[in-house]
C-alpha cells in the first residue's frame, strides 16, 4: 500500500517524530511504501509550493494522512476530491489558546480536516470524543504514542531518589500550584532531587534541578535512572487535550507515574496500581513521600506501568492499530 504524510515540520517536531516518523520502517516491513511531506510554509509562495506537492502525493498514495492538519480548508477539501481515503491524526488541543479561548484558524482548518476524512486517529479518549463531536459519520480511533520497548534500558536506581520530568522548555508553566510547592520542599529538605530533560535548564527561581539536555538517543536512559516520573498539568481545556506522552514514557522506563487528574493523566494513571494522582500541595507531597517511603510498593507501580504500555502502547501494537486503520480508509 501507498501511503502519504502530511507532517508538521518535520523531525523536530516531537509529534510528527512519535507518531510516524519512527514507524515508518515497521509500516515498511507490513508492506508500506511511504513517502513524508513536511508541512512548515512561512509565506504565501511557499504555501502554494506546499500545496501542489501534497496533492502531488494524494495522487501517488493509496491513503493519505495529515498529521496535525493546519492547512487551509481549500486545500483539504482539493485533497479530498484527489483521494477520499484521507485520516487524519491529532494529539493535541491544538483549537485551544490555552487561555480558555480558540485559536479561530486553527479550530477551523481542523475541524475541515476532520470532515473530509474516512478515519481520525487521536492520541486520547479526549480528543476522540471531541472529534465524534465535529463529526458524526467518520470512523474515530485512539492510538496511544508509542514507545519501542527493546530500546528502553532496564531501571537503574540512583544514589540519590530522584523526581524527573522530561518536555520542551514551553510546558515549564505545568508546575504551577501544589505541584512546584511540594516539589520545592522535597529538595530543599535533599529529600530528593528533581530532574529536568529538556533542551533548556529550568530557571532557578522556580525549582533547584538537575538539567538533563535532551537528546533522542539519550532520553530514555535518564529516565530509567530516576525514581519517580511527575505529570502535573494546568487545568484547562489545552492541557485537557494533550495526550500524556511523558507519562508513557515513565511507564515504558518502569517508574512510577505522579500526575495531575487532567485530561490523560486520569487516562493513563490508575490510582495505587501504576501511580499516583494528585491534585493540590497537600496530595502531591503525600503522594510523592508515599512512593519515596515504600520502594518496593514504587517498583510494583513502575512494573505495573510497563505492562500497560506493552499492551496498548508499544511501537508494535500501535502499528497494527494503525495498519488497521489505515487499510480501512484504504478500503
Amino acid at each position: 500500500m501507498r501511503l502519504g504524510l502530511v507532517i508538521r515540520d518535520g523531525r523536530d517536531n516531537p509529534a510528527a517524530r512519535v507518531r510516524f516518523l519512527d514507524l515508518i520502517a515497521r509500516l515498511d516491513s507490513a508492506g508500506y511504501e511511504t513517502r513524508v511531506l513536511p508541512w512548515a510554509p512561512r509565506t504565501s509562495s511557499a504555501v502554494a509550493t506546499s500545496s501542489a506537492r501534497a496533492l502531488a502525493l494524494a495522487r501517488w498514495a493509496d491513503v493519505v494522512v495529515l498529521q496535525r492538519p493546519v492547512q487551509p480548508p481549500p486545500l483539504t477539501a482539493a485533497l479530498a476530491r484527489v483521494n477520499p481515503h484521507l485520516v487524519v491524526d491529532f494529539d493535541d488541543a491544538i483549537w485551544s489558546d490555552g487561555r480558555g479561548g480558540t485559536y479561530p484558524r486553527f479550530d477551523e482548518r481542523l475541524r475541515a480536516a476532520l470532515k473530509t476524512a474516512r478515519a481520525v486517529t487521536a492520541g486520547s479518549e479526549h480528543l476522540a470524543r471531541w472529534a465524534r463531536s465535529v463529526t458524526s459519520h467518520t470512523l474515530v480511533e485512539v492510538i496511544r504514542s508509542s514507545v519501542d520497548l527493546a530500546a528502553v534500558p532496564e531501571r537503574t536506581e540512583p544514589d540519590v531518589p530522584t523526581i524527573v520530568w522530561v518536555g520542551t522548555p514551553g510546558n515549564f508553566g505545568d508546575f504551577s500550584g501544589g505541584a512546584l510547592v511540594a516539589l520545592r520542599e522535597l529538595v530543599a529538605t535533599g529529600r530528593a532531587r528533581m530532574r529536568i530533560v529538556s533542551s533548556e535548564a529550568m530557571p532557578r527561581s522556580m525549582i533547584e534541578t538537575q538539567h538533563v539536555a535532551w537528546r533522542e538517543d539519550t532520553e530514555m536512559s535518564a529516565l530509567a535512572t530516576s525514581t519517580i516520573g511527575v505529570m502535573p498539568l494546568r487545568d484547562d481545556e489545552r492541557s485537557r487535550g494533550r495526550c500524556g506522552y511523558k507519562a508513557i514514557q515513565y511507564m515504558a522506563a518502569r517508574l512510577p507515574v505522579v500526575a495531575s487528574p487532567v485530561g490523560a493523566g486520569i487516562e493513563l494513571v490508575h490510582e495505587g496500581i501504576n501511580g499516583l494522582l494528585a491534585d493540590g500541595a497537600g496530595e502531591w507531597a503525600s503522594a510523592l513521600e508515599q512512593l519515596l517511603d515504600d520502594p518496593a510498593a514504587a517498583i510494583e507501580a513502575g512494573r505495573q506501568g510497563h505492562a500497560w504500555v506493552n499492551e496498548h502502547a508499544s511501537t508494535e501494537v500501535v502499528v497494527s492499530q494503525l495498519d488497521a486503520v489505515l487499510r480501512f480508509a484504504a478500503g
